[in-house]
């Protein structure tokens, strides 16, 4: 799929500062917190990941998507910081709702180092929050999110900070306003990416 022909609301919901989410606060992910369950397949691969595989690593969470300008002006940072910190304990793992076809077309032309994982009909976008791609959630080495936060914001001090226990003071992410009214339009874009239109 051409992510330069979807249009403004595309736009929109990669580059918009989010301010104002309708959620309630009891459902925001907070810094401190356990992070929701990992809901994904590996592409090209039948392993299964979830948090107990996972455990004492620094884990990296990135949602993204093929269309998304901004996510794919984010893979070169991802993969540099993937490739610092290989054979430490972290795990880069970019999460998007499409479907294994749209990703392998997508990498012929952007090859990606972390691993991708793709989401379980939404799971993970809806219980991370994740529509205001690209949006990162790094975990610690305990098992709670450190920091959520836009990926322009992630570096190598960043990590240094999370891999050392520390939390981060850095601006967060908030929530896309209308989680539904995104799904929908994701959905829309899915529905076109599978069809081939």
């Amino acid at each position: 799929m051409n992510w330069r022909a979807n249009g403004i609301i595309g736009m929109l919901i990669c580059c918009v500062p989010i301010s104002s989410p309708a959620q309630p606060d009891s459902a925001i992910l907070k810094v401190g917190d356990a992070p929701p369950a990992l809901d994904f397949k590996v592409y090209k691969s039948s392993k299964t990941i979830d948090w107990s595989s996972l455990k004492n690593r620094v884990i990296v969470l990135e949602f993204w998507a093929t269309w998304c300008p901004p996510c794919v002006e984010n893979i070169p940072k991802m993969d540099s910081l993937a490739e610092i910190y290989s054979g430490k304990a972290f795990s880069f793992i970019s999460v998007t709702y499409e479907t294994e076809g749209m990703v392998e077309k997508f990498l012929r032309q952007h090859p990606m180092h972390t691993m991708i994982g793709l989401d379980n009909d939404f799971a993970m976008f809806r219980s991370y929050m994740a529509w205001g791609i690209p949006m990162t959630v790094v975990v610690n080495a305990e098992g709670k999110i450190a920091c959520i936060i836009h990926p322009n914001k992630l570096n190598s001090a960043l990590l240094d900070d999370v891999m050392a226990g520390r939390y981060p003071e850095v601006e967060r992410a908030r929530p896309w306003p209308d989680p539904e009214g995104a799904e929908k339009y994701f959905r829309s874009l899915l529905q076109k990416g599978s069809t081939g239109k």
